[in-house]
């Protein structure tokens, strides 16, 4: 503060000018009417941002004659928000001594002045950490179901341990289960965990292969704001449905192959039925077997009626016509019937020769 006898003139005060470092920004005006005093706090001021700021001494006469000088000034730091990541061992020179390489965070995550990496090393002979404590909150999630944050405190002041997990349990069951390892932050969020039910939670310090489990806490859920859906299985959703319907499907298929095949392959023609009509029963029982040629039972030979008498070659038709229903004409290599569009043949009558007269 100035002496009071550089007032030169009663009502003394300060008048602080403040703006952001921002092209186009306004400044601010404070005024200090306490002459001894040596500070002011600007409030609501974002975090480790670039002022431009000056302050002018006034009476009642005005402000000083000295133009004051304008400084740079920064607002209030807080803690980094990220860490180094790729953190990884790059050479081992010797006993003491090794190269690591990491990437550096985003200078505007540092959230005030940068003053470099602290690095923490621990022998290779690891013991088992001290107790951790740990506090909890529930938590709103996307999924509708209560989560909860746990907020690992180490001690820091003896021997933390590397890094932690958490176990859950249903109040009175018997298993914890754990989340996987956390090892950049100092806090995990448990989910899917059900509404209106207590939980037994605890937080695991590990080093190494030394583990130690803190206090178990009773954590009770309560819904969350907001209606939410729960889904439950259903059977028609169930896997082991689903398969067994694809189980079945598929057996119905291949049943009906087999009984396609089967009709293909056992079957009789029509054929044989009406031959059988006819009193025709010599046929085989092999479904592929030619029947042997039979002449019918009873039919005089025509060659018996007269040594001279040749009776002409016996034709398909002849065959077909004893079988048939009268005259059943000729039928094409096909099998069609074509008798009615050709000249019927006429009925060879055999000439016997008249008996000669006796004299």
């Amino acid at each position: 503060p100035m002496p009071e006898i550089e007032h030169n003139a009663p009502r003394f005060y300060y008048r602080v000018y403040w703006r952001r470092d921002i092209d186009g920004s306004a400044s601010n005006i404070e005024d200090v009417t306490d002459w001894k005093q040596s500070s002011v706090v600007i409030p609501n001021q974002p975090t480790f941002e670039r002022y431009r700021i000056k302050v002018v001494a006034i009476n009642e006469r005005g402000e000083a004659n000295v133009a004051a000088q304008e400084v740079n000034g920064w607002s209030g730091e807080d803690r980094p928000l990220d860490a180094p990541t790729n953190f990884t061992l790059k050479q081992i020179i010797d006993a003491k001594s090794a190269l690591l390489s990491w990437n550096p965070i985003n200078p505007f995550n540092v959230r005030g002045h940068f003053k470099g990496y602290q690095r923490t090393t621990q022998s290779q002979q690891f013991v088992a950490p001290d107790k951790p404590k740990f506090t909890w909150y529930q938590v709103n999630s996307d999924s509708g179901f209560p989560a909860v944050k746990l907020v690992w405190h180490p001690n820091v002041d003896g021997r933390p341990g590397s890094h932690f997990y958490a176990q859950y349990r249903r109040k009175g069951e018997p298993m914890f289960e754990s989340t996987p390892n956390e090892l950049y932050e100092d806090f995990i969020i448990v989910r899917g965990l059900d509404d209106i039910e207590t939980y037994d939670m605890r937080i695991v310090a590990v080093d190494g292969d030394h583990t130690t489990a803190s206090d178990t806490q009773e954590v009770t859920l309560h819904p969350q704001d907001g209606p939410y859906v729960r889904y439950k299985e259903s059977v028609a959703t169930s896997g082991w449905f689903i398969g067994m319907l694809l189980a079945v499907a598929f057996l119905l298929i291949v049943l009906i192959l087999v009984c396609v095949i089967k009709k293909n392959r056992g079957g009789k023609y029509a054929v044989h039925e009406r031959e059988a009509l006819h009193g025709r029963h010599d046929y085989p029982d092999e479904v592929n077997a030619f029947p042997e040629y039979n002449q019918a039972a009873g039919r005089v030979p025509k060659s018996s009626i007269s040594s001279d008498f040749r009776m002409p070659h016996e034709s398909d038709t002849d065959s077909m016509a004893e079988y048939g229903d009268g005259d059943a004409g000729e039928f094409a290599e096909d099998g069609s019937f074509i008798g009615q569009y050709r000249p019927s043949r006429k009925e060879v009558t055999p000439s016997v020769p008249e008996p000669g007269t006796l004299v």
